[in-house]
């Protein structure tokens, strides 16, 4: 009976254009949403990547959908939260390294197998190695490898910020600090600033 009543409700206010979660408080971010990412690193903040987010409702207040990032057009999967004015998305890219696509310094998009087969992607590791006492096994481990570890412990984005308006929010994002899994040695955190407008 409950449920039923729940379902009719639910429905009329549909009908209505009024979301039913909204009206109880919960905020409602389905539709497109046009937005702009950039980096705190200094080497990259030059470089601004645009993106498409297909937000849709899913049960008890959480959200999924799809994102498109314009640079490499790299397709990622949405898993998002809403409390209040507060937002929390989480971006899930694939995690193959010949399909994962980073900037480059240079503002160009290519593939992680192409990035970390930089001589300054392994420069910065043999850095990162020194720094915590290790030594970078460059005569022992394939490009393939670093790639695909590499790739796997920067797949994943948070997205945390706030709805400024109904159809603006906005915030910070970051790959969280992680560990290559050959070495042991820590992949430092990544962040930036998000925004995005509601686009339909």
């Amino acid at each position: 009976m409950l449920r039923a009543g729940w379902q009719y409700l639910s429905n009329s206010l549909r009908a209505c254009r009024i979301h039913p979660y909204t009206m109880f408080g919960q905020r409602d971010i389905s539709g497109v949403w046009g937005g702009e990412y950039t980096y705190d690193i200094l080497e990259y903040q030059h470089a601004a990547d645009t993106f498409t987010w297909t937000i849709k409702q899913g049960r008890r207040g959480r959200f999924a959908g799809s994102s498109i990032d314009q640079l490499g057009r790299r397709p990622a999967g949405l898993d998002a939260r809403v409390r209040g004015a507060r937002v929390r998305v989480l971006k899930v890219y694939d995690a193959d390294p010949d399909r994962l696509y980073v900037l480059n310094t240079d503002g160009r998009t290519i593939t992680a197998t192409e990035y970390f087969s930089t001589p300054e992607w392994r420069e910065y590791l043999e850095s990162l190695a020194h720094a915590h006492g290790e030594q970078f096994p460059s005569d022992t481990i394939s490009v393939e490898r670093l790639a695909r570890d590499a790739a796997r412990a920067s797949h994943r984005l948070e997205y945390e910020g706030r709805l400024v308006s109904a159809d603006r929010m906005e915030g910070r994002w970051r790959i969280p600090e992680s560990t290559l899994a050959w070495a042991q040695l820590p992949m430092p955190e990544t962040s930036g600033v998000w925004r995005a407008e509601r686009q339909g």
